[in-house]
């Protein structure tokens, strides 16, 4: 019984060509022996004008609310942090529909505050 030995190939392949090959091979990348990655879902992601302009926050939120909230997004096939940002864009845009708050919104966005 003989082992095979593969010996690493006798082509001169720079470090940058052969970085370049693995990254624009198709192939998902996999972890830790054969299990590959997790794919996502790309249509559950949030569609933003300018994702660089997103920002983070953190809120608290009632155990009971954050029950049905991970509910729903099961329901809907999203994720949770999906339903608060439609909420919220939502509850955004009626408030912008009033005219006092929009003319508000107008005068504080007018004003610069110097640091």
């Amino acid at each position: 019984m003989t082992k095979e030995i593969k010996v690493g190939s006798l082509e001169q392949v720079s470090p940058s060509d052969s970085l370049l090959n693995t990254v624009q091979s198709k192939k998902p990348i996999t972890k830790a022996g054969n299990r590959r990655t997790k794919e996502t879902n790309s249509t559950a992601q949030r569609s933003s004008q300018n994702a660089t302009e997103d920002k983070h926050r953190t809120i608290l939120i009632k155990s009971k609310t954050d029950d049905y909230l991970k509910t729903l997004a099961t329901i809907y096939g999203t994720s949770v942090n999906e339903l608060v940002n439609k909420a919220l864009d939502d509850y955004v845009s009626r408030q912008l529909q009033d005219e006092d708050i929009s003319s508000k919104i107008k005068l504080l966005k007018k004003i610069t505050i110097k640091k």
